[in-house]
């Protein structure tokens, strides 16, 4: 921001408005304030902000809930002028005669300024390439070692009565080892009934 150059000054303020930097800083404005070229400006609901361009001395208002990057364009002298985005008198009777008539207007009225081919020089596709990409994975990559199921000591409920012993495992060979013998679980018992108050 060291080449940024001062483009307006803040003549009037009404209610809270604040100005963003290039850097995303902000900064509450107050009236006097400079704004700097590559700011941005940002009212707040119901706020209004009147900047002295320094181009040309002309006054531009900010209303509430706005945003605006600040720029040299900002200035009179390089706003579009009315002639400038108005039709031809001409051109406004040949719509209203082909209204009248019942024609259609694409025949009466020019070509937009791309025309038909939207500005296509015929440099380039018509159409979208896509590429895809493919992966070929290996089944045999995800298989896994068969474990035992074990329950988290944590997700058993209180008073749960356990099996300690280990699953059948093998060692080096094909045949299993034999488990040692389950214990007996506890009986459970049996609920008194509840008694009517």
């Amino acid at each position: 921001m060291a080449n940024a150059q001062v483009v307006a000054t803040v003549v009037s303020i009404t209610g809270k408005a604040e100005v963003r930097d290039q850097e995303g800083n902000l900064r509450t404005l107050k009236a006097g304030d400079t704004l700097l070229e590559g700011e941005t400006l940002v009212t707040a609901a119901g706020a209004h902000v009147e900047l002295l361009m320094v181009a040309d001395g002309s006054v531009v208002p900010v209303g509430e809930v706005q945003s605006v990057l600040v720029t040299a364009d900002l200035a009179e002298p390089t706003r579009p002028q009315a002639n400038e985005a108005q039709l031809a008198d001409g051109t406004i009777q040949q719509v209203i005669q082909a209204l009248n008539d019942g024609t259609n207007l694409d025949d009466v009225l020019e070509d937009p300024a791309a025309g038909l081919t939207g500005g296509s020089g015929g440099d380039g596709n018509d159409f979208v390439r896509l590429l895809r990409i493919t992966e070929g994975v290996d089944p045999l990559a995800f298989e896994f070692a068969p474990s035992a199921a074990a329950v988290v000591p944590e997700l058993r409920a209180a008073g749960d009565v356990v099996d300690e012993q280990p699953a059948a495992t093998t060692t080096g060979g094909d045949t299993p080892t034999t488990p040692t013998t389950p214990t007996t679980p506890t009986t459970p018992t049996t609920p008194t009934t509840p008694t009517t108050p």
